[in-house]
């Protein structure tokens, strides 16, 4: 363990140079004799707002803690954050990505075991399995606060007028392109994360064979990886997806995209401009091959709770944490925002208030449906740099700059020593 001492010189001479918000450090206010712990989470304007309405609650049920917050807009956050964990100068509750379990707390020691915090935080409302989603070395490190998975929704107002029915296998996917590609619309539009889902999807549900091992190696050769850059060229060939670095949310509203893939936790931010075009949107089941004995379909906690392991009070932060999953109040402002929520209290709350109508409900209810086709996601499937890896590289292919056959080699060792 890093010496206290060291490290607090350390943040200092980093708060200074880089001039970051926030101190892993809490400070008693010997005025006021409050306790003062730091609380970092991601999102739009809209979560913050009414987290920062939900800390003004807590802080007045607990007079003795006052709470810092850090927060900002998703872009740019994962670094930030990743300067702040590799500084020791993280806050003391932290909202956390599910793949950061893995890049910060391998050994179960980069995050606080709360489950020494159980007289503090109250877990009723979760089973084994989702703590076992947090629990790394037996060491419970992360509470999911909702869970997600890569959907898929059209737009009922493309669909309608064309008359088209909603694909269900990606031989469907192609014939709806042919016939909107005339009318110069793309049956999609996916953010690059999504994409190499969709990617993972289609060869595994073929090819009966897991892109990725469980412990997140690269499993298949670089025939499989020519397989997968091929099904993509032919994606963006038959107008069936947008160009990536093309597509924007905002596409949904303009009738230049008739659907999209997102997270069950973004739907509300993509369904609002295909409903302010006019158009309903439909959630479907995604899309399966004929005789597919794999489904290549993955879930994950959206986004989780954690505590600092260098944390000065993890009693306070430990209330802070009991606040935001089990609080009447709290619950009730949140909604379905970050996705519905998987604590079962907070869900039979939410019910009983006719909270539960949202688009994120509606996806939500696609993947509870088709539950027990889903598969526990590895982190490697959203890591950012295999991501960046696959599609900058595919892109030289796919703009004439560079052969089919050098593309794949480059692709396959990138992804290869990235999953080592």
């Amino acid at each position: 363990m890093k010496s206290k001492s060291v490290l607090r010189v350390m943040a200092a001479i980093l708060l200074l140079v880089m001039t970051l918000t926030g101190c892993n450090e809490s400070m008693t206010n010997e005025n006021q004799n409050r306790t003062e712990i730091t609380f970092s989470w991601w999102g739009n304007d809209d979560r913050h707002a009414y987290t920062m309405d939900g800390i003004d609650i807590f802080c007045a049920n607990n007079p003795e803690i006052a709470v810092d917050c850090k927060y900002g807009q998703w872009s740019g956050y994962e670094r930030k954050n990743n300067v702040w964990m590799e500084s020791c100068t993280e806050a003391d509750v932290m909202q956390i990505n599910y793949a950061w379990l893995t890049t910060y707390s391998s050994d179960g020691e980069g995050y606080y075991d709360l489950s020494e915090l159980t007289d503090y935080i109250d877990l009723s409302g979760f089973d084994d399995t989702d703590l076992r989603f947090g629990t790394i070395n037996g060491k419970l490190n992360g509470i999911p606060i909702a869970y997600n998975a890569s959907v898929i929704c059209f737009d009922s107002a493309i669909f309608d007028e064309y008359d088209l029915d909603y694909p269900k296998t990606w031989d469907d996917l192609f014939d709806v392109a042919e016939v909107l590609s005339k009318h110069d619309i793309y049956v999609l539009g996916a953010p690059k994360k999504h994409l190499l889902l969709l990617l993972i999807a289609y060869y595994e549900q073929t090819y009966n064979e897991t892109v990725f091992n469980e412990d997140g190696t690269l499993n298949i050769d670089k025939e499989g990886m020519g397989k997968m850059l091929d099904f993509y060229k032919r994606l963006l060939d038959e107008k069936v997806i947008m160009p990536i670095d093309k597509f924007d949310r905002s596409v949904l509203g303009t009738g230049e995209c008739a659907g999209s893939a997102f997270w069950i936790s973004d739907a509300d931010n993509y369904c609002q401009y295909i409903e302010n075009g006019g158009g309903a949107a439909v959630f479907v089941p995604y899309f399966m091959a004929d005789d597919a004995t794999m489904t290549g379909m993955y879930m994950k906690p959206a986004t989780m709770y954690a505590i600092s392991s260098i944390t000065d009070n993890p009693v306070e932060s430990a209330k802070l944490i009991n606040f935001l999953i089990n609080d009447r109040d709290m619950i009730l402002l949140q909604g379905t925002e970050k996705g519905v929520p998987a604590n079962d209290n907070a869900v039979e709350l939410l019910r009983v208030n006719d909270r539960l109508l949202s688009n994120g409900y509606a996806g939500y209810s696609i993947m509870e449906e088709n539950k027990e086709l889903y598969n526990i996601m590895i982190p490697a499937m959203e890591s950012e740099a295999i991501i960046d890896a696959f599609k900058q590289t595919a892109d030289a292919y796919i703009y004439d700059v560079q052969d089919r056959d050098a593309t794949v080699d480059q692709i396959y060792e990138a992804v290869l020593e990235l999953t080592k």
